[in-house]
């Protein structure tokens, strides 16, 4: 308890000339539970009950890189059509894919792994 009060101290004597704005200061929060329950989810290995067999996670990779292509292109077009040109447009959805991929295969490995152990 100590340690705390210490520390919102110390942090209150530092940032005593920060503000922050209100409308931030209540997204805060929910970006956090958001972030905790994707997290969550995508580290449990629930979410691939069926892959069992490397055939079939060779299967899922593959359809998880077409699903963060086919993303990026919708990304692109939709932007496009919105009326953002250039870098504006790829490097947001390009970013975007890559993190769609990178959960998905994640939470696809993880899913294997309990499986096989299943087995």
């Amino acid at each position: 308890m100590f340690l705390l009060l210490f520390g919102l101290l110390i942090s209150q004597s530092v940032m005593s000339n920060f503000e922050l704005d209100p409308f931030i200061a209540l997204l805060i929060p929910c970006a956090v539970f958001l972030f905790y329950t994707t997290m969550r989810y995508m580290l449990s290995g629930i979410e691939f009950s069926d892959v069992m067999t490397e055939q079939a996670f060779k299967q899922k990779k593959r359809l998880a890189i077409l699903q963060s292509i086919a993303f990026f292109g919708i990304f692109t077009i939709a932007s496009f059509i919105f009326g953002i040109r250039g870098s504006d447009t790829v490097g947001p959805a390009g970013l975007a894919a890559i993190f769609l991929f990178l959960m998905n295969y994640i939470s696809l490995r993880r899913s294997y792994r309990k499986n096989k152990e299943l087995l």
